[in-house]
């Protein structure tokens, strides 16, 4: 195993030319949690070598100040010409590994072996890209980790329309020639981008892991968790309508919330109630959004 260590950066893994991996990090504005997350990943024991692309989307703080402190490349996006699809793409296409690994500015690899276990599984025939977890503060808790689930577009379409789950670029890893046939969805409407490329890989034949056991601390769910969740709940339900999934109405509203005021008393918090009603709402609303673009209707963008 090559490891390298010196200090805290794995100095003997870090790619001089032709890298096994090119790690990138979409960043705008992460001065807080990216110095975290650059040690994780400059921490870890890994088999080969990487590379680390930081794309920057215009930050205004200290984001590129920290970037640059570690060996890392860094490459710009204008702030206008953002999609979260674009960003992807951005950094895949100055990406020479032949994995290429996700992982957001704000998200923390919790483990030394998280970049192995990524390449592990996704280094298989018929896998296209693996996801691993986000938020992983269940297993400090005793509650055990769900198995990894290997999933073509059979599968994606049942957890699409029964549990919402999908791909998850947080923390994810694929194969780069993979994407070069795949190029995740630019379209601004798009939150989910990484939703509709495992979507589109799926219907081409092949296969995706989700859940694969290489967690990350994600820290937005830390900041402002009621805006961050409302706003990522109402795009992901947009884009889970575009795909096929389920809309979400009135009465499905209606119902999380009944359950919400029907808990045990012993249960029964004021904020729990205020967080069910506005998820509710921000799924009704990404939900409404899809159908008007569905059927074509003027209003159909879905705006922040």
């Amino acid at each position: 195993m090559t490891t390298g260590m010196t200090g805290d950066t794995c100095e003997g893994c870090i790619a001089k030319e032709g890298p096994d991996v090119s790690i990138v990090i979409r960043v705008r504005n992460e001065e807080e949690w990216l110095p975290h997350t650059l040690k994780s990943v400059f921490n870890q024991r890994f088999d080969g070598t990487f590379e680390v692309i930081v794309v920057d989307n215009e930050s205004t703080d200290r984001s590129l100040e920290i970037a640059k402190s570690f060996p890392t490349r860094v490459v710009h996006l204008p702030k206008d010409q953002f999609t979260v699809g674009r960003a992807t793409n951005t950094g895949c296409a100055a990406a020479r590994g032949r994995f290429i690994v996700m992982v957001s500015g704000d998200a923390i690899p919790l483990s030394r072996y998280w970049l192995q276990t990524m390449i592990d599984y996704c280094d298989q025939p018929g896998i296209a890209g693996v996801s691993g977890v986000q938020n992983a503060a269940c297993l400090s808790v005793g509650n055990p980790p769900w198995e990894p689930l290997t999933a073509g577009s059979r599968e994606l379409n049942t957890m699409l329309k029964t549990k919402g789950w999908h791909f998850d670029q947080v923390t994810s890893a694929f194969k780069r020639s993979i994407w070069m046939d795949h190029p995740f969805n630019e379209d601004p409407r798009t939150f989910a981008d990484d939703m509709h490329w495992a979507h589109e890989v799926a219907d081409a034949g092949l296969n995706v892991i989700i859940g694969v056991p290489a967690y990350v601390y994600h820290m937005k769910h830390e900041q402002d968790p009621f805006s961050y969740r409302a706003r990522r709940h109402r795009k992901l339900r947009f884009d889970l309508v575009l795909l096929g999934g389920p809309p979400y109405g009135l009465c499905d509203a209606a119902r999380s919330v009944v359950r919400a005021l029907w808990r045990p008393l012993r249960t029964y918090h004021p904020k729990r109630i205020l967080r069910t009603i506005l998820m509710a709402s921000a799924k009704y609303r990404g939900s409404r959004a899809a159908l008007r673009a569905k059927s074509n209707e003027p209003g159909a963008q879905d705006k922040d």
